[in-house]
């Protein structure tokens, strides 16, 4: 859960941290070249060196934020604008898995069997929503890889590496909730009533 929430508060907030934390960063190499250096205007321009995106950001920003000419990346490549509703959709598949397991987590604080059910159920979800929101994200950065030309250079970013070892926690999760259920019954059932 701490996981997911470091990577829904990425570039949300203006601490060092915080903002350093992104899903997809793009380094230009040459940022003179992108705007023409006959022109002067990239010498009176700062043109930044790495472009970082956070998890709320979509591939039309990603593919919107710069240009190169008169042809903008996005335009260029129609492949990208395909991707826009699947970052979407990305984006919604992690925001509720995070709300699941955050809800799982709070539940497993109960140690009741049926809380424990519950809370497994939850996480089970959870780590779904999570596995197909990260493969997603994983794809779409994996597409932009492999369509970006110098000086554009697309990597994956900490958030996605903070998902996919949510998930990683998840599934370890998944048969501790499920023992700790079945522990839990057991004491019920052995307990004597008076």
């Amino acid at each position: 859960m701490v996981l997911m929430i470091l990577t829904n508060i990425g570039q949300l907030t203006t601490n060092i941290v915080a903002r350093n934390i992104n899903i997809v960063h793009m380094k230009i190499s040459e940022p003179t070249n992108i705007l023409g250096s006959s022109s002067g205007l990239a010498s009176r321009l700062q043109v930044p060196q790495e472009v970082k995106w956070g998890l709320y950001s979509t591939t039309s920003d990603l593919g919107l934020t710069f240009t190169r000419g008169e042809e903008s990346f996005y335009e260029k490549n129609q492949r990208v604008s395909n991707l826009h509703t699947k970052s979407r959709a990305a984006f919604y598949l992690l925001f509720i898995g995070t709300i699941f397991a955050g809800i799982a987590f709070l539940i497993t604080c109960l140690i009741h069997m049926s809380a424990l059910v519950i809370a497994g159920m939850l996480a089970l979800i959870s780590f779904a929503l999570l596995v197909a929101g990260a493969a997603i994200w994983t794809y779409i950065i994996h597409e932009f890889k492999k369509i970006s030309s110098s000086p554009y250079m697309f990597d994956y970013g900490d958030s996605l590496w903070f998902t996919w070892a949510a998930v990683g926690c998840l599934l370890f999760a998944l048969p501790t909730l499920l023992s700790g259920s079945i522990a839990s019954r057991r004491r019920y059932y052995e307990e004597p009533y008076y």
